[in-house]
This record gives C-alpha cells, structure tokens and sequence, in this order.
C-alpha cells in the first residue's frame, strides 16, 4: 500500500523539494480517505474543512488528488490510517498503515475459524467489524527516490 500511496502522489511529488514531500504526502492521504466517503459527504466535509483552511491553489490540488483517486485507484477501498517517511539521503521510505479490505478480512477470518473454531458467532459481518477495529491494520514499506529536481 506504500507504493500505492507513492503512486497516487506522484503528480505533486515531482520536482517537490525534500522539506514538501511530508505536506504532499498528507494532503494526499486526506484526498484519498475523503474520496472513500459518497460524493455528497465528501462535497460537504470539503466545504467544512478544505475551503475555509486552504487557499485557492491547495484547494484545486485537492480537488484534484480526489477525482484521481475516484478515477485511477477506484477499486482500492483501504483507509490509510498512517503513514511514516524516513530519509536516506535522496530516497524516502515510506510506511502506510491501511484498514484491511475485504478479501483480506474474509482470509484472516477464516484463519481464525480454522485455529480456534467458534460455532457460537452467528454474526460474521459482527466479526469483520471486531477485526477492522482491533486489528485490521497492515503495515507496508516502499522506498522511492526523491523525484528529479526535487532535492533541497
């Protein structure tokens, strides 16, 4: 998922400086998890939230991040939760926290059956939000290197 994120930036990360890329990061983290919201709520929480904070420029880059979201990475339905950048030089290391999707809660759900069967659960769907909220984390890493120009 790191690398989904990388990919999904990438547009503004070219020829950012090395002091941009944690702001680009954010922004693009915030578009991505709004556009998982209906249109209607993302419309609204951008009019609450973006518009009053943000200046016309960072308003439009928003917009932006979030049709590129709705167009290009539509089928990937995580949150990003988090996300970390390390340095190395000209190469950032970023690590995302993401919500599980459903293919993946389905397989750790059927791991836990398969360990410790519970006859008694009657409620799957019950189950999948117990795991979303306890531990439906995952971590990935992807180092990329700084775009060109983009050093400081």
């Amino acid at each position: 998922m790191s690398e989904v994120l990388g990919d999904f930036a990438k547009p503004w990360l070219a020829g950012a400086k090395h002091e941009e890329v944690e702001g680009i990061l954010t922004a693009a983290v915030l578009a991505w998890n709004m556009a998982l919201l209906s249109e209607r709520e993302c419309e609204l929480e951008f009019q609450e939230k973006f518009v009053p904070r943000l200046d016309r420029p960072n308003q439009i880059m928003m917009r932006k991040m979030i049709t590129r979201k709705r167009t290009g990475f539509a089928r990937n339905d995580r949150m990003i939760l988090d996300f970390e950048i390390g340095w190395k030089g000209e190469l950032f290391d970023l690590q995302v926290i993401t919500t599980m999707d459903e293919k993946d809660l389905q397989k750790q759900l059927s791991m836990n059956r398969s360990v410790n069967p519970k006859p008694e659960i009657r409620d799957p769907q019950a189950e999948i939000r117990n795991l979303k909220s306890e531990r439906a984390r995952s971590w990935s890493q992807f180092t990329r290197p700084l775009p060109p120009g983009g050093s400081s």
